[in-house]
């Protein structure tokens, strides 16, 4: 009995300096996770419930695709229409370099799809509906279409037509406008290989044998 009382005496003290442990616990404060930089700059107009957006990312690459997202969405109640659906007609854009706000050049490409492309009677008189809710989408890229090769900054211009009937023209037409989409594109950096110097074994090659 003496030896029972004894371990039961252990156990209890055991316990208690556990549960003292267990009150003595300091919880550890869960760091802070820092704000994520923002990925995109986004540029919005609300003109008579349809808005249209503008986003692109900040900084850029001469040389790479520079890619321009853009978005008419349809914040009313009825269906309206945005057309003509002509790929890099369906919006005017214009690349402005800043400071000096001069008017970015087309590349080739540019010059033969957004100057010359026109569109046809079908696509004039058909542009494409937008029901209230739903949203017309694009993804353009502006280095295929405007000589953006200078490190600098630029800013976006786009415009874009609205209409409240099928019939494209004839009925109700209003312009979306969005303007000063600011990018930074700085220049690539070069790619340096640097060969290593071989070691001299000290094998001599023999001479070329002299002409007779």
């Amino acid at each position: 009995m003496r030896y029972v009382s004894i371990v039961v005496a252990f156990c209890m003290v055991g316990a208690g300096i556990l549960l003292a442990e267990k009150k003595k616990t300091v919880k550890v404060p869960i760091p802070k996770v820092p704000k994520v930089l923002k990925e995109y700059t986004v540029k919005k107009n609300l003109k008579n419930n349809v808005e249209m957006a503008l986003k692109i990312r900040p900084k850029q690459v001469a040389g790479y695709p520079i890619m321009l997202e853009i978005s008419v969405t349809n914040r009313g109640g009825k269906v309206v229409r945005h057309g003509p659906t002509v790929l890099y007609r369906d919006f005017r854009i214009n690349i402005l370099q800043q400071p000096s706000g001069k008017e970015v050049p087309f590349t080739r490409f540019g010059q033969q799809r957004c100057a010359k492309e026109k569109p046809t009677v079908f696509t004039l008189f058909s542009p494409q509906p937008i029901k209230p809710g739903e949203s017309y989408s694009a993804t353009l890229n502006l280095s295929l279409l405007f000589d953006l090769t200078l490190p600098g900054t630029y800013t976006a211009k786009v415009e874009t037509e609205v209409y409240s009937s099928s019939l494209g023209k004839k009925g109700t037409e209003f312009t979306l406008e969005v303007t000063g989409l600011e990018f930074k594109v700085s220049e690539p950096r070069p790619v340096v290989r640097v060969r290593k110097r071989v070691k001299d074994t000290g094998h001599k090659v023999a001479p070329p044998p002299k002409k007779k």
